[in-house]
């Protein structure tokens, strides 16, 4: 069986984003992290929106959107992330991120790890709509604040 060599070339971007709006379908989140007892046998969604900043050298704007995010027993959730990158030029690109959210050593803090593409028909940023990204980062919940890096694959 052969290996799979995956090779990170070009940092792409950071993103600093804030919760502005948390959605709940029948269980709360404060209820989920307070007792993880609490999690319904077949999960629970839970929908951040979120604002925040996406930095590069060669994005630079703002990102607002949201994270449908199922949450799985097991502790683990999966992301389906859909979001508008602003830039600071005025130009709108769209955002589809998906992927996991892990726990870590602290409850309030999970490890992300994103799959993401881009895309827009505006000349200035087609560039973006060939790249494959990987994306990682954390989570810290109860500040509501979101850091990933974005990568090149």
């Amino acid at each position: 069986m052969s290996k799979l060599n995956i090779s990170v070339t070009d940092h792409l971007y950071d993103v600093t984003a804030h919760f502005t709006k948390v959605i709940e379908f029948g269980i709360s989140l404060q209820d989920l992290l307070s007792d993880p007892g609490k999690m319904p046998p077949e999960g629970a969604r839970i929908d951040f929106e979120f604002e925040g900043k996406i930095l590069g050298s060669k994005i630079n704007g703002t990102l607002k959107g949201t994270d449908y995010i199922y949450m799985r027993p097991d502790g683990y959730s999966r992301l389906h992330i859909h979001a508008v990158a602003t830039t600071d030029d005025g130009k709108n690109i769209s955002l589809f991120g998906d992927g996991i959210s892990t726990p870590s050593d602290n409850p309030d803090i999970f490890n992300l790890k994103e799959n993401v593409t881009f895309l827009t028909a505006d000349p200035a940023y087609t560039w973006i709509n060939q790249l494959q990204i990987w994306a990682q980062g954390r989570v810290e919940l109860s500040k509501g604040e979101i850091n990933v890096s974005g990568y090149s694959a």
